[in-house]
């Protein structure tokens, strides 16, 4: 049954109820009702009808008495969705509890970048003289360097000191020797140094030490050069040591087999253009030469 047949349905129900009542029914003839009363009754039935079929059509009352089933229509679901922002949160730093948490880095600051030694360490020889002619085998070789450097002979560690002096004993053999030297900073840079020296022996002669004339010459009497030097040389009694003595620089040789002699010395702190006085002496006769010698080094 559709809505239709119900409401019709639903008012002739309720006509049949009025017109049932018993107090409509005292008087057959009814009394003739005005126009405009009729309507407004009219219209007020016509509501009544309404809203009591669209109530029982709400609450399914008009079922019907048959198997048929009434048809309802789906319930339907409103779903509301509200949607939340996630507000962001910023937990305070809790320290642990041991208290050993590591400091937060300063921001903005550049490392503190270690300089780098890339500089050799200085290495000077200061005794022998390079070209020294030496009687003796055992020989002290000393200079400076670096302090904390480390100085090889080959194989051979010398002993430094703190202010970096250093010394080794070295043992020459005859003839010429070049003693060659390193030295290796903290850093582990390398500097490097040698001289050449001489041995003679000392020789066994029957010829008479008095015999032997000593002689002493000078080659140059100036020098130009940095460190300023000059060559002495001459005639002497086999292994007599030889020394050369000056305020700025000092020298010793020893004459060989043959009665000669020949020795280089330096002069590094010698003035400028002032000439000054060199002794050439024979450590055994005590004899002496003298000379001069001016340092041209600017």
């Amino acid at each position: 049954m559709n809505l239709d047949q119900r409401a019709r349905q639903a008012a002739e129900g309720i006509k049949s109820n009025v017109s049932g009542h018993p107090l409509l029914m005292m008087n057959a003839t009814p009394a003739q009702v005005p126009l405009v009363s009729r309507m407004l009754s009219f219209a007020g039935a016509f509501a009544l009808v309404a809203i009591v079929g669209f109530m029982m059509v709400q609450t399914n009352m008009f079922a019907s008495d048959s198997d048929e089933t009434a048809e309802t229509a789906p319930p339907t679901t409103v779903i509301v969705t509200t949607t939340t922002a996630p507000i962001e949160t910023i937990a305070p730093a809790v320290p642990s509890e041991g208290g050993s948490e590591a400091p937060a880095e300063p921001i903005g600051e550049d490392p503190v970048v270690e300089p780098v030694d890339s500089i050799a360490p200085d290495l000077v020889i200061t005794a022998p003289i390079d070209g020294d002619r030496l009687k003796e085998t055992a020989v002290v070789f000393a200079g400076t360097t670096e302090p904390g450097a480390t100085v090889m002979a080959g194989p051979y560690q010398a002993t430094v000191t703190d202010d970096g002096s250093w010394s080794i004993v070295l043992i020459l053999g005859e003839g010429g020797n070049r003693a060659r030297f390193t030295a290796t900073d903290e850093a582990g840079n390398v500097s490097e140094a040698s001289i050449v020296v001489y041995y003679d022996p000392p020789v066994t002669t029957t010829k008479p030490t008095s015999e032997w004339g000593y002689t002493a010459h000078a080659t140059y009497g100036e020098c130009a050069l940095a460190p300023p030097y000059d060559e002495y040389y001459g005639t002497a009694a086999p292994g007599t040591t030889i020394l050369v003595l000056s305020d700025y620089g000092s020298g010793s040789t020893v004459a060989d087999g043959d009665g000669n002699w020949w020795v280089r010395v330096e002069f590094p702190t010698a003035p400028t253009g002032k000439a000054f006085v060199v002794k050439v002496k024979n450590e055994t006769t005590y004899e002496k030469f003298t000379f001069e010698f001016v340092s041209l080094a600017g």
